[in-house]
């Protein structure tokens, strides 16, 4: 084989080599980037807020609406509207921040069982917020009053009334003086 047959098939093996290494080049590259798209997208998740609405009966004759962030992360530049229906009454709620299990309370216009069981149908939230990756995210929740407290009417008095919130803080309290009573000793 001549020095310019040899020089020929070098060339075009290093030629073919070149671009099968690009190629696979390529394709790491764009598997490192859909890794990455998906790890940021898990990172999101992990720290996405959410905006729950409920009702709460501390005490028989008591009823709230509470809005608790049952997300990972904290909810930011919360921008919301409480509208009860029937009616007229609504109320804009403005908050810097939410953080994780972290929740607002607003009574209600009337408070007794009876009174809001016959005059309320709905709670409607909506509005917005943010993530700490500046995302905004829409709260949209409908409370049905009349089907959830006609279905509470059903469950003992224990569940309805007890909030489970300043129970916990109680007892936290409770440990932090046991421990300073014991470095008083």
């Amino acid at each position: 084989m001549a020095y310019e047959d040899w020089a020929i098939t070098l060339t075009s093996t290093s030629a073919f080599s070149t671009i099968v290494l690009v190629c696979v080049t390529a394709y790491y590259a764009y598997q490192t980037k859909k890794t990455v798209e998906q790890m940021e997208k898990a990172r999101r998740q992990q720290v996405l807020p959410v905006l729950k609405a409920s009702l709460i009966f501390p005490g028989p004759a008591i009823i709230y609406l509470r809005i608790q962030n049952i997300g990972l992360g904290p909810a930011i530049n919360i921008n919301a509207t409480i509208k009860i229906e029937p009616g007229s009454h609504s109320h804009e709620w403005l908050a810097p921040i939410l953080n994780k299990d972290e929740y607002r309370k607003f009574l209600l216009p009337l408070s007794s069982f009876e009174e809001i069981l016959a005059t309320y149908e709905r709670i409607i939230i909506t509005g917005s917020f943010g993530d700490i990756f500046g995302t905004k995210h829409q709260i949209i929740e409908n409370l049905d009053v009349k089907k959830l407290l006609n279905s509470l009417k059903t469950q003992p008095i224990t569940e309805l009334w007890i909030d489970p919130y300043p129970l916990k803080a109680l007892d936290k309290i409770n440990d932090n003086l046991k421990k300073i009573a014991d470095n008083l000793k």
